[in-house]
């Protein structure tokens, strides 16, 4: 993955599908509303740091191995500064096509995708809005990639109901540590991970038929302290999925 830099819409054969997350420099002179959503039951189940790729207790080193891969940040050529991201593997797709709304996704396709609300509400205020459908070589949908930026935020949602899909994550640091903390969120397991190096989180999310990553990243400011994304707003994110 220390070959990628270009983001997600610039990926044109999705046969592996790479993502990396990292903090926008655009500045804003415009707060976006936040819109809250009815909150459910939420309970830790567990949270840890992982370090070099090893997380300090015998259940955190099994997530390590099927989720999370942490190493320590050192500058090269083809990896500049520190990131988060995640690859997917046996994605079921062979070529890629873009939309610029849901509803021509379904005019298409035909199916009932699981997105968060949040994100909807602000599509009509979004400076940008993209939808790209993975398909397979029947034309048959596969996966999608979905992505708004607002003035202050940067969403994107990768969506797949192939069971063969693979999806792995992992973080370069400047202290080769990071965060993963499972949550259950209306009795849906979801797993948040977070480098201290970017303000944001990557969030998993699987129900057996579903796989979703969603992630919210600032892109207002890399100020701390300023346009913070918070846990709290990552709940109300993963609260908002519809048809789930």
């Amino acid at each position: 993955m220390n070959n990628i830099k270009d983001e997600i819409q610039k990926i044109t054969v999705p046969k592996e599908v790479h993502e990396r997350t990292k903090l926008g420099a655009k500045k804003a002179s415009v707060e976006q509303p936040q819109k809250r959503f009815r909150r459910g039951s939420i309970a830790v189940a567990s949270a840890a740091v992982l370090g070099l790729g090893i997380m300090y207790s015998p259940i955190g080193e099994a997530m390590v191995d099927r989720f999370f891969e942490v190493t320590q940040f050192e500058k090269s050529k083809n990896n500049e500064e520190p990131s988060i991201g995640y690859q997917v593997t046996n994605a079921g797709s062979s070529q890629s096509k873009v939309y610029t709304s849901f509803t021509q996704v379904k005019e298409n396709y035909n199916i009932s995708i699981p997105l968060p609300e949040i994100m909807a509400l602000e599509e009509p205020s979004a400076e940008e809005v993209e939808y790209i459908i993975g398909t397979n070589e029947n034309n048959q949908f596969a996966n999608l990639n979905y992505r708004i930026a607002t003035t202050d935020r940067t969403y994107r949602v990768f969506a797949t109901n192939s069971p063969e899909a693979k999806i792995t994550f992992s973080a370069k640091t400047i202290d080769g540590t990071a965060i993963e903390k499972e949550l259950l969120i209306d009795d849906t397991s979801v797993q948040l991970m977070k480098s201290n190096n970017q303000d944001g989180y990557l969030i998993y999310l699987n129900n057996n038929e579903w796989q979703l990553v969603i992630s919210c990243f600032d892109r207002e400011s890399n100020i701390e302290g300023v346009s913070d994304v918070t846990e709290e707003e990552i709940i109300d994110l993963v609260q908002s999925v519809n048809n789930w």
